[in-house]
């Protein structure tokens, strides 16, 4: 249990301009980022929170974030529908803990029993998918790590004993988790992010890489190199990019594997015949498609600009594309 309940530092309304939103939560650690600097979330690893937090990072926000917002606000209803018993609602907007300011929280909702009474549980919405086998029994605290971690983070900042998860998987599968507050895992995640927040953020010194898509992509957009210009790396990289060689040709080694393999299948199902499902005895092997394409419409750009420059001219626009990054090892690694 926590030791106590206390009400939580308020630092902007929910129904604040985006932007103040944005650039308040760069101020602190909040729910979305902690299982990130713990390294337990499959989207976002510490380097991304970490230039995140220095501000260089575009604002994430998109068509498909708006959907999500939509869809949980629905969620939340549903979940004050289920509980006659709760008084459900909306979160107060971004607040932080009394006493530990970098300890941000944004919730979805907060039961009580009544419009006057004190809060007894925290209430999060989410969306996801039943293939993840992170979901487990409902009414357990069965849920993926990364969530695990956020209402954990969440329940420490308010005080509180109860987080509930309302999810909806695959857009129709309603279910309702309950997460009891661990103080033991509370104290790991603020360790981790004071440490990560006093050795990293302040001290503007960027964590260690991981193997994640999106920190390649947050440390490829701070590549900005003069043409031709040379550098010295730490020597310790030298066996990165050993082991970058060696994966390259075993991915190399495996795509003509593959490659092989899959023609001795398409001779197999040429010599059968042509069947578009292939058996061997009553075990099938494989499939083997071919489409049907509709028409496709398509615009003679040239003969348009041609024909009718002016509206050509008025509709069309020049971009700079953004520069593309390209990291290649030398010869001596994936010859």
């Amino acid at each position: 249990m926590t030791d106590t309940m206390f009400r939580p530092a308020p630092i902007l309304p929910a129904d604040a301009p985006l932007a103040d939103w944005l650039a308040a939560r760069r101020r602190g650690i909040g729910g979305s980022d902690i299982a990130a600097i713990v390294g337990v979330s499959k989207y976002a690893g510490p380097t991304k929170v970490y230039y995140d937090k220095l501000g260089v990072l575009p604002d994430e926000d998109n068509a498909a974030m708006e959907r999500g917002r939509r869809v949980e606000k629905a969620d939340r209803l549903k979940f004050a529908d289920e509980h006659p018993e709760l008084y459900v609602t909306d979160g107060p907007g971004l607040v932080a803990h009394p006493d530990r300011p970098i300890q941000l929280a944004t919730i979805d909702g907060i039961a009580a029993e009544g419009p006057n009474s004190p809060p007894l549980a925290i209430v999060e919405v989410k969306t996801g998918s039943s293939r993840d086998p992170e979901w487990g029994e409902e009414s357990t605290d069965e849920v993926p790590l990364p969530y695990l971690c956020q209402v954990t983070w969440y329940l420490d900042v308010f005080g509180l004993d109860v987080g509930y998860l309302a999810v909806l998987l695959d857009g129709r599968d309603y279910r309702e988790y309950q997460i009891d507050y661990d103080a033991q895992l509370a104290a790991k995640l603020r360790g981790h992010a004071e440490a990560f927040w006093f050795r990293h953020v302040l001290a503007q010194v960027a964590p260690d890489a991981d193997g994640l898509e999106s920190t390649a992509q947050v440390l490829a957009s701070q590549h900005n190199p003069k043409l031709t210009s040379e550098g010295q790396l730490d020597a310790d990289v030298v066996g990165w990019a050993q082991i970058y060689g060696n994966a390259h040709r075993d991915e190399q080694a495996a795509a003509d594997r593959k490659q092989e393999a899959g023609n001795h299948l398409r001779a197999a199902f040429i010599a059968a015949g042509s069947p578009h499902i292939g058996l061997v005895g009553d075990r099938k092997i494989a499939n083997f498609s071919k489409s049907n394409p509709k028409p496709v419409v398509e615009f003679d750009t040239n003969r348009f600009a041609a024909e009718h420059p002016e509206l050509f001219a008025a509709y069309t626009s020049t971009r700079t594309p953004e520069p593309q990054r390209r990291l290649t090892v030398s010869k001596e690694f994936t010859g």
